[in-house]
């Protein structure tokens, strides 16, 4: 807008025309030295000098005339070039420590837990995960329960001769094996993972053991509604360990639906400003 500038190396003067803006330009260009004198070694480029204090609107009222140098006018591009940014190390945040998971007291937990991905032998039960199922002289359930209250070493993994064997006899599925761990393995105590306040009900509805007639009972009433082991065996009329070691089947065996109770949802901001303004409203109203 000045007639005459002052101490401007590179002018632009109005109207703002596209053939001036790029002399300007050429002009910025011819002032940026390439060569490698101009680049400055990284510890120089990193020591910015401070920044003067900004002054008052009335010292700046003319532009302060200043010679051409090296330091002053047109940024160094190949010198910012080599700058290299610093990586700042961000502080790990620490996640919540989990709680360890007890270790298996017999061999029905490691069943009920599936820790057994391999043929083994306890007695004269064979377990066998790979073709999932399990070989047994004895049809019913009820007298494994000694085999499957052995410790964890007392399962021996079978070899290929006595696993080809054993595979010759009558196959019975493994789900059912496993089922009956988890109603045997904690008696009385609900499994890893399960609390007595959280609400229970069955996904599907299970087949039901001859061999336990009161499970009718308790099937039918976690096939209503979830609810906590408590209210379950009230609703049943079954003994309450009865019922905790039917959730623990029934978890082995993947049919047990969890429900926890979720916290009230917040109170959003408007609905909490309403709630002021109402409070001040009724003394008024009345």
């Amino acid at each position: 807008a000045r007639t005459r500038p002052h101490g401007s190396d590179l002018v632009l003067d109005k109207p703002l025309e596209d053939d001036a803006f790029a002399a300007v330009l050429e002009q910025a260009a011819s002032h940026i030295d390439g060569s490698e004198n101009a680049r400055r070694p990284m510890q120089a480029a990193r020591s910015i000098p401070p920044v003067a204090p900004a002054q008052p609107a009335a010292a700046k009222a003319e532009f302060t005339a200043h010679p051409p140098s090296e330091s002053a006018g047109v940024m160094d591009l190949a010198a910012a070039g080599d700058i290299v940014t610093a990586q700042v190390a961000m502080p790990e945040v620490a996640e919540p420590a989990q709680p360890a998971e007890p270790e298996t007291r017999n061999v029905a937990e490691m069943l009920a837990r599936r820790r057994i991905d391999q043929p083994v032998r306890v007695g004269e039960l064979v377990i066998d995960p790979e073709h999932d199922a399990y070989y047994s002289a004895e049809a019913a359930l009820k007298p494994l329960k000694p085999a499957l209250e052995n410790p964890c070493a007392a399962a021996r993994v079978l070899d290929a001769n006595a696993l080809a064997e054993t595979r010759k006899g009558k196959a019975q599925p493994l789900a059912r094996l496993r089922w009956f761990a988890g109603l045997v393995a904690t008696p009385g105590e609900l499994a890893h993972g399960l609390a007595t306040d959280s609400r229970y009900k069955l996904s599907r509805w299970p087949q039901t053991e001859r061999e336990f007639p009161r499970h009718f009972r308790i099937a039918t009433a976690m096939m209503k509604q979830a609810a906590v082991p408590a209210q379950i065996a009230q609703a049943s009329g079954a003994p309450l360990a009865d019922v905790i070691d039917y959730i623990n089947a029934s978890r082995a065996a993947g049919w047990l639906a969890v429900e926890h109770d979720e916290p009230a949802p917040a109170e959003s901001e408007a609905q909490a400003r309403g709630n002021v303004l109402s409070r001040f409203r009724k003394p008024f109203a009345r």
